[in-house]
């Protein structure tokens, strides 16, 4: 029986290594899921624990994206089904 021997800092590094690629290829679908329009004027600024957070200046935005919250955690389910994405989050800056 062969044992595999793994370090902590071996883990981690994979461990981040793999949430900072899927955070970096989420951001690049952003345009794609969100629309032209629409991410013009938002930011799908992180991707952790599941959940997508998603930065606007526009008040008129944050309304759409809630509008829309289903279909974007729905295309992204679609495009990254290994991940598990449970949320979507607005925040508006000033």
């Amino acid at each position: 029986m062969k044992i595999e021997v793994k370090t902590l800092a071996g883990e981690l590094e994979a461990y981040l290594d793999r949430n900072a690629k899927s955070d970096m290829e989420m951001r690049r679908y952003w345009p794609v899921i969100a629309g032209p329009s629409l991410s013009a004027v938002t930011e799908l600024y992180r991707f952790r624990n599941g959940v997508l957070s998603v930065r606007t200046t526009s008040s008129s935005a944050k309304g759409l994206l809630m509008l829309e919250k289903a279909r974007i955690i729905g295309a992204y389910r679609e495009k990254f089904p290994e991940l598990e994405i449970k949320s979507l989050v607005i925040t508006k800056r000033a």
